[in-house]
């Protein structure tokens, strides 16, 4: 540290303070050695590799495991802290009990079902976490990444949720490539399942309470989501996590996409036991089943079921997915001969857009579209579809298709409100399903 900041600082340079100040603890800190040739998990003191025909061996110095935190402990640190038990209890206790308005992941069906008497959620002192995990390449020039895993707890208000401090670090994974998914998470669902069954003991102004956890979302980018539930890529033939659609190939300028046209009659939806005849088979057979390579480490919570728990990332599938496409169509000049194009007039946009006073909460402005939108943050692209886009679009993108994109506008914006009516909510389905 001390060669890295400038001699001028405030900054704490002692390693064991360091740690501390960061939340460290090194006694919570579990190593987890896998097998360098099949990738399996080695358990106790073995140093032979158990799976059958694998000759790997446990090496003393070895970049081949991961490391995870005690997910109890951390809990149980963060539940004691003053005031924020009371903070869980006030904010479970504040929600509106006539169900009419959606803000927060406790108004939503599926908690509230959990509320239910002889529901989990009926014993008011347990509680519930969200899980997110992403890849995050370390060097441009490498293939290194890290595959940090965090949980955070529903029911503390949004404000506190989000704090560094009160989120549970489970897991860290750092290596080529990425992890093998089921054998990186397995040490996460044995957690779950004993918070679920036996919870932990928590002091709470002097008073021993118990409380069980239990994961009700977890949260991915559509890659990351593959590769944990054992599936082909969003692009690929079954592709969806939420219904059996294969798609069909199109072509696509000089190759061949997969497309997922609109059909009248919806596709037969997946469910729990669909999808788990259908992992069965893929192992038995060895070939894909549906779209389904092989059964996710997380069907071992007999709660957890990926078709409701398992939300939908609208970043990259609106932001960076739909939007980002559209954007391409209307700017790119390989479509210059399309009706749609508006590329000679980018700059027309771009002076449009300077004119607009944007309301105060938004953070990060779009910048230029000309040159800039392929580069463009998520945070961006929202900007522009919410904000921006129709009133910069207006008289300059043909009606037929400034009409048929506003619907993409209305039907995000509703289900991006913070507080949405019920009845909004069944508004939002007429424009996302004429947008198709």
């Amino acid at each position: 540290m001390g060669l890295h900041i400038p001699t001028e600082n405030l900054m704490e340079t002692n390693i064991d303070t360091l740690k501390q100040v960061c939340g460290f603890d090194t006694d919570c800190l579990i190593h987890h050695l896998y097998c360098p040739s099949c990738k399996k998990l080695f358990t106790g003191d073995v140093e032979n590799c158990k799976t059958p025909g694998c000759l790997g061996k446990k090496e003393k110095k070895t970049a081949n495991y991961f490391v995870t935190g005690s997910m109890q402990a951390q809990l149980k640190e963060i539940l004691e802290r003053d005031g924020i038990w009371t903070a869980v209890q006030d904010y479970v206790s504040t929600r509106s009990s006539d169900h009419t308005t959606i803000s927060d992941i406790l108004d939503g069906e599926e908690y509230r079902k959990l509320k239910e008497p002889g529901g989990f959620l009926a014993d008011k002192n347990n509680i519930t976490f969200s899980l997110f995990t992403d890849g995050i390449p370390l060097f441009q020039s490498s293939k290194v990444s890290l595959w940090p895993v965090y949980m955070i707890l529903n029911e503390l208000p949004p404000k506190q949720r989000f704090t560094r401090k009160n989120m549970v670090l489970w897991g860290i994974w750092q290596g080529c490539g990425k992890p093998q998914m089921n054998m990186f998470l397995r040490p996460l669902v044995e957690d779950l399942s004993q918070l679920f069954q036996r919870g932990i003991e928590v002091n709470i102004q002097q008073t021993e309470i118990r409380t069980r956890a239990m994961m009700i979302v977890a949260t991915m980018d559509l890659q990351a989501r593959a590769y944990v539930l054992q599936m082909t890529q969003h692009n690929g033939e079954h592709g969806c996590l939420y219904c059996l659609e294969p798609g069909k190939v199109v072509k696509s300028g000089k190759g061949n996409c997969r497309s997922y046209p609109y059909r009248d009659v919806d596709p037969e939806p997946r469910t729990k036991e669909n999808i788990k005849s259908d992992a069965q088979e893929a192992i038995a057979s060895g070939k894909r089943v549906h779209g389904i390579n092989s059964e996710s480490v997380l069907s071992c919570l007999p709660y957890f079921d990926v078709t409701t728990n398992v939300v939908i990332d609208y970043m990259h599938g609106i932001l960076l997915g739909i939007l980002k496409k559209l954007m391409s169509l209307w700017f790119d000049s390989k479509n210059s001969k399309e009706p749609f194009y508006i590329g000679k007039r980018v700059d027309e946009v771009d002076s449009i857009i300077k004119t607009i006073q944007p309301p105060y909460f938004l953070r990060r402005l779009p910048r230029k579209i000309n040159g800039n939108y392929n580069h463009w943050k998520a945070s961006e692209f929202r900007s522009w579809l919410l904000y921006f886009s129709l009133p910069a679009l207006q008289n300059i993108l043909p009606d037929i298709y400034l009409t048929h994109y506003s619907l993409l506008v209305e039907g995000t914006f509703i289900l991006l409100g913070e507080g949405i009516f019920r009845g909004r909510l069944k508004k939002s389905r007429s424009p996302s399903k004429n947008l198709c």
